[in-house]
């Protein structure tokens, strides 16, 4: 990606906010950060680990099937702020129960309760709220801004897992309030409310998309079945299995993003099959692995598939925006059905995970068994996945390019002189810097689905912006928009920049 690729970072620095939220979910799902008590809080973090998930799981669905009728909510401020404050709410609320009251108590287990719950449904708005502004704002940033919020968050765990307990506990309650305060940087530059109330999207899951949902679920679950394993059979803690997992997984993702951000990366199709199979492969490593790395060193094969996992996890955010951008389809609702799979995953996996576990222990069943199983489903799903009519075609690029307009076309070796008389367009009649973006493409003869393909926005945004664009400049056709980039190409001061 190279300059242009750092250039994007700085532009849209505030979008990194997002590595605060995944710094939170991974401190309060994979540490001990709100149970601090170093005694009589026992099993308390699996507790509040399941109620949290079951209630994020519960509110991404129910914003996935209400996303059209929650779209005016996202523009509103102190509904914006919500979730960043409920979750700092809820992430305050546990440990000063236990810390106030008697661990054991019905009371105190009734406020971790609640406060779980509410952690869940917070957390699912926030997320929801990036999704939004990444949708609106990031452009063709997206999937490097994600990738390196993905590494900070998971940097950031690390580095709260370095100071004393109660001390950690303080600064995972400040989280999510340091997301909230970098998102509302990344409103005060962007009105989303204008983009996503104007843009038109189909209200339904594509038929030929739900297999990514059944694949997200099935790569979940089997993730979860080997953190249940390991953990069961090692006899580990939550922050030792923890920092085991998320080692890996930064490790991961430090190489995902390096590869992508390094000059000679990919600039858009970043996300490709030969990628999604490599970090497959990863996964299937990790349980092909297992039934040769028992006892202690099973931490191993859970550090791999920490690896893959969360660089599937990564991707799997990224794909959102794909089928928002090529598909028209809603990225809070992608969003939401994605995210909340994995969730879906942690839940249902509860007790079969168990249950595995056990009969390993007693010999019903080999580790090396249930491990050819998770390699044949996790193979298995992927090639569905990948040759798919859905995902594999958006992953392929096919069906998606460039659409030129004939006769609308302005020479393109003219770019660079096209681009500055659009820029004194711009200045002249007020575009914002969004719709210079559009206007300059449509200038160089692109088509509207290339403009969304390039500008990572959806069809209804793509078409909001050329109205506005058109209303502005006071020109009703492409043919006068063109016949007014050309004459300021004509103009005296632009032939004397061509010139000198």
């Amino acid at each position: 990606m190279g300059s242009s690729g750092a250039a994007d970072i700085r532009q849209h620095g505030s979008y990194l906010g997002l590595g605060l939220y995944w710094a939170w979910v991974t401190v309060v799902f994979y540490s001990d950060a709100l149970a601090p008590l170093p005694s009589g809080a026992d099993g308390l973090v699996e507790q509040i680990w399941l109620w949290a998930t079951w209630s994020h799981m519960i509110g991404l669905f129910a914003c996935a099937m209400l996303a059209d009728r929650l779209k005016s909510l996202f523009s509103n401020r102190i509904f914006c702020a919500g979730g960043a404050v409920g979750s700092a709410l809820g992430s305050a609320a546990i440990p000063a129960a236990l810390l106030l009251l008697d661990p054991s108590s019905p009371a105190c287990g009734t406020i971790v309760v609640v406060a779980a719950v509410f952690i869940g449904f917070s957390s699912a708005w926030h997320v929801l709220q990036w999704a939004e502004l990444y949708a609106a704002g990031a452009g063709h940033a997206v999937a490097s801004l994600s990738l390196l919020s993905f590494s900070i968050g998971l940097s950031l765990y690390f580095l709260v897992s370095l100071f004393p307990s109660l001390v950690a506990t303080s600064m995972t309650v400040l989280l999510p309030l340091f997301s909230g305060l970098a998102m509302a940087a990344c409103r005060s530059g962007h009105d989303v409310g204008a983009e996503a109330a104007e843009a038109a999207v189909p209200s339904g899951l594509p038929g030929d998309l739900a297999l990514a949902v059944v694949a997200t679920f099935v790569f979940a679950l089997c993730g979860e079945m080997l953190r249940v394993l390991s953990i069961q059979i090692m006899g580990g803690g939550v922050d030792t299995m923890g920092t085991l997992y998320l080692a890996g997984g930064l490790v991961g993702l430090l190489l995902l993003t390096a590869w992508f951000l390094l000059p000679g990366g990919r600039t858009r199709t970043v996300i490709t099959p030969p990628l999604v199979r490599t970090v497959l492969v990863i996964m299937a490593v990790a349980f092909l692995l297992a039934p040769f790395l028992g006892g202690q060193a099973l931490a191993v094969s859970y550090g791999i598939f920490g690896a893959g996992f969360w660089c599937f996890r990564a991707i799997s955010w990224i794909v959102c925006f794909m089928l928002a951008f090529r598909f028209g389809y809603r990225p809070v609702r992608a969003v939401a059905v994605l995210d909340g799979a994995f969730a879906l995953s942690v839940v249902v996996s509860g007790q079969l995970n168990l249950w595995v576990a056990e009969s390993i222990k007693v010999g019903r069943i080999e580790l090396t068994a249930v491990s050819l199983v998770a390699v044949f489903v996790l193979m298995l799903t992927a090639i569905f996945v990948l040759n798919g009519k859905g995902i594999g075609q958006l992953l392929r690029n096919e069906n998606v390019g460039e659409a030129r307009e004939g006769t609308d076309t302005i020479a393109s070796s003219h770019d660079d002189v096209i681009a500055e008389a659009v820029g004194g367009i711009a200045r002249d009649f007020g575009l914002s810097p969004r719709e210079t973006e559009v206007a300059e493409l449509l200038a160089k003869g692109r088509s509207l689905p290339f403009v969304q393909n390039e500008l990572y926005i959806s069809s209804g945004t793509a078409q909001t912006h050329a109205r506005h664009i058109y209303r502005k400049l006071d020109v009703h056709s492409r043919q006068e928009f063109l016949d007014l980039v050309e004459a300021r190409l004509a103009s005296p001061r632009s032939s004397g920049s061509r010139i000198g």
